[in-house]
């Protein structure tokens, strides 16, 4: 294609749009935020997109494969004066910070950051953040008296912990006395509360250390940077393992130990292991199993999985198999099949977490990880009793239909009706809903997913009284799965408010969550009577649709206010 100029209006007005995103760069001094992007965009494009594709020398410029669509000429053009490209057949463009947006998922200031860390440009020299600086002191501080705890040197020996883990992981000791506030005087001590690093004891509310005698793991989160701490108790507290509260900086809902570590592994090797705890991310990651993250926890969120779902759409779960830790199984394989994941799961030996796996041996531990199989065959595999696997069952038919990808889910509907010899075609009458003869409901979907976009607390009362399994618009369905008590960082969500918002006219939102409740309704009724239930039970649940049904009535002929009308829907969960 020669050196075909790349047309004058891309990347135009993205540099001065940049500038004035002061929300995006919240923590940054005014004349520095200028200052960072100046020296951001003298990064030569070539040496980032040379990364992700061979480039080409065309004249002064290059060309390349385009890394943004299947390409077989080369369609992308760079220009290195301009500091811009183009792609002549996908149309995607601009400078060296929306390459990184596009190409890595990110959002801007997440692309921001990448590209200041990458280079060298250290960002504390151009943000004046008061928590970085002290999270930064008191990880030191922690690794610094590490070996001051015999307890906590052999724990870590015990566990196949080494030095070199110890350094790169950071790992420390918060010893048995109150330290934090005279190792951070010069700082306000409210700041120091808020983020968890002392907490106020008795009636006097005296501040002391929040964590005593226990190995710390600092938490990082997306680019490195520290934003929390989980504490592993060295005597006999009850509470084993202690993370940090959630604060300004740190929202355990929405981070994974050891993303920072594992995010370019997982985009090259194109799926994510998932663990429940530090110690296995740091034991897989010693044996060259870099793509692996925590959910510091048994209870993984639909926040994390978004997190994740930036980087690949597969995973495999490795979390513990005792009693616990198959119910938080069953709960991650249903969030990871809503968000859009293909899932496998890791069969451990029984009693083993992947720490123990790994200090057992390398080989065994990559042997474990190589034959991964299915949610269908895990779970049908650990339980022999007929009573219990009719119960298993259920449980997998529910988290079967909830999955969000159509192919994927037939697939794994062929497989359980095989595994159990059940026929397709039974399968259907028990738990398929025939959305093609029920009632379209997908343009009121789509208006009350654009509510939520801007007020999330609305999710909840949809949540409450909007049939999940009756949900048409998949742009709902991700809304009313993910969003949760707190406002959400509503970026994730992008592609659900440019597909929602011009659907909207005026302020009608009671209105539209009552549309989608009574079209539900009527998706209910109908679906009722494929499900070949005894002919008492359905008409109990008829009679509930219909009175739910005359309440919506009432509602819209203003007999009602939205108030009383949501508080007497929820009557009939």
């Amino acid at each position: 294609m020669g050196s075909t100029p790349i047309p004058n209006n891309v990347g135009v007005g993205k540099l001065a749009k940049s500038n004035s995103l002061n929300l995006l760069f919240c923590g940054f001094k005014s004349h520095s935020r200028h200052m960072l992007l100046d020296e951001l965009h003298k990064i030569p494009i070539d040496e980032v997109i040379s990364e992700t594709t061979k480039l080409i020398p065309s004249g002064k410029n290059f060309v390349a494969i385009c890394p943004f669509h299947e390409d077989s000429h080369p369609s992308l053009s760079v220009d290195l004066e301009k500091g811009l490209y183009y792609c002549f057949g996908c149309n995607k463009g601009g400078d060296v910070i929306q390459f990184v947006r596009d190409y890595y998922n990110m959002n801007f200031q997440e692309a921001v950051e990448f590209l200041a860390i990458k280079f060298g440009l250290t960002i504390e020299a151009f943000r004046e953040s008061e928590y970085s600086k002290i999270m930064r002191m008191v990880t030191e501080h922690y690794h610094a008296h590490l070996n001051d705890s015999e307890d906590a040197i052999n724990y870590l020996k015990l566990k196949g912990i080494n030095k070199s883990c110890c350094e790169k992981w950071m790992i420390g000791y918060a010893g048995k006395n109150n330290i934090v506030l005279d190792l951070l005087k010069e700082f306000d001590p409210s700041l120091i509360l808020g983020i968890s690093l002392v907490k106020e004891w008795g009636e006097q509310k005296h501040m002391i250390d929040f964590f005593h005698n226990r190995v710390i793991f600092p938490i990082y989160g997306l680019h490195g940077e520290i934003v929390g701490f989980g504490g592993r108790t060295m005597d006999d507290d009850p509470r084993k393992y202690m993370n940090s509260n959630n604060s300004k900086i740190f929202d355990k809902g929405k981070t994974l130990y050891g993303i920072n570590n594992a995010k370019r592994a997982i985009r090259d090797k194109d799926y994510a292991i998932l663990v429940e705890g530090y110690l296995d991310v740091i034991s897989l990651d010693a044996i060259g199993m870099s793509n692996v993250v925590s959910c510091m926890g048994t209870k993984l969120t639909p926040n994390q999985s978004l997190l994740l779902r930036r980087f690949t759409d597969k995973i495999v779960i490795a979390l513990d198999g005792d009693p616990e830790g198959i119910k938080a199984q069953e709960r991650a394989v249903q969030i990871f099949w809503e968000n859009g994941f293909a899932v496998k799961m890791a069969n451990l030996p029984d009693g083993k977490d992947p720490n123990d796996l790994v200090n057992v041996g390398k080989r065994e531990t990559k042997e474990v990880f190589r034959t991964t199989i299915s949610p269908v065959k895990y779970f049908l595999s650990k339980e022999k009793d007929q009573l219990k696997r009719r119960e298993l069952g259920k449980l997998l038919e529910k988290l079967i239909i909830g999955i969000s990808d159509n192919v994927y889910r037939e697939d794994v509907i062929n497989e359980y009706c095989a595994a159990i010899h059940l026929p397709r075609s039974k399968f259907q009458q028990k738990v398929v809903i025939k959305k093609q003869q029920l009632p379209d409901n997908s343009l009121a979907e789509k208006k009350l997913a654009y509510f939520i976009t801007q007020d999330y607390r609305f999710a909840q009362i949809a949540r409450d009284i909007v049939w999940k399994d009756f949900i048409n618009c998949p742009e709902l369905a991700t809304i009313l799965n993910n969003v949760g008590e707190t406002e959400p960082d509503w970026s994730d969500y992008s592609p659900i408010i440019a597909k929602t918002g011009f659907l909207v006219e005026g302020n009608c939102k009671e209105n539209i969550l009552l549309q989608v409740q009574s079209k539900a309704i009527a998706k209910k009724i109908e679906s009722l009577k494929s499900l070949a239930l005894p002919l008492r039970d359905l008409l109990a649940q008829v009679d509930i649709c219909n009175e739910q049904t005359k309440l919506i009535i009432e509602f819209q002929r203003g007999r009602e206010t939205f108030a009383e009308t949501v508080k007497k829907l929820l009557t009939f969960k």
